[in-house]
């Protein structure tokens, strides 16, 4: 087996001289960004961006992911962050748009959040592209820990379950929901 880091001690990054740069604090910053860049916006698109900060690091929480930065000898690259990532937004952003009868209406942002979050570390990739669509190793986080914080963040999620078996669920329900973004985007 292996120790699971719990995710109120996850970092995000190494530790600035004296400063531990935790996750969960680097997450809830981001979420203030997004919302107050939006503050004049549409209250749903604020909530939906303060969630896509949220995520878009949020599976750093991964242990092969906290090993790396913990160890990290100042170069290469660590374990794939950002996709999980996105697969995680596009579940919640979803739970949190049909629990208020939202989702036809923002469904192509939702897509569009997702496919950012899934590339934030590199080139954007065309709507279509799935890579972050599979079955990650979800075991590896503290996914108690990190349902936890969610719902800290949103009390709307009070009733979400983070569990292998909707993790796996959620997989054979993407592709419909992405089918229904690209029609409402009406790419031809």
């Amino acid at each position: 087996m292996f120790d699971l880091i719990p995710f109120e001690q996850c970092i995000a990054r190494p530790q600035d001289e004296d400063k531990i740069n935790l996750l969960k604090q680097h997450l809830t910053n981001v979420k203030k960004f997004m919302e107050e860049w939006l503050k004049d916006d549409d209250p749903t698109l604020i909530k939906l961006m303060g969630l896509s900060g949220v995520c878009h690091d949020i599976c750093k929480a991964h242990i092969n992911w906290q090993k790396y930065i913990r160890n990290k000898a100042g170069s290469g690259k660590g374990p794939s962050h950002a996709p999980p990532g996105a697969y995680l937004f596009s579940l919640l952003a979803y739970k949190l748009l049909k629990a208020n009868n939202l989702w036809e209406k923002y469904n192509v942002y939702w897509l569009l959040m997702t496919r950012d979050i899934a590339d934030h570390h590199g080139q954007l990739k065309r709507l279509t592209d799935d890579n972050w669509i599979k079955s990650w190793d979800w075991s590896f986080m503290d996914i108690a820990g990190i349902e936890e914080f969610l719902k800290e963040q949103y009390p709307e999620l009070q009733d979400i379950d983070l569990s292998e078996t909707v993790f796996e669920q959620w997989m054979d329900k993407i592709d419909d929901l992405i089918e229904e973004a690209l029609e409402a985007l009406d790419v031809g």
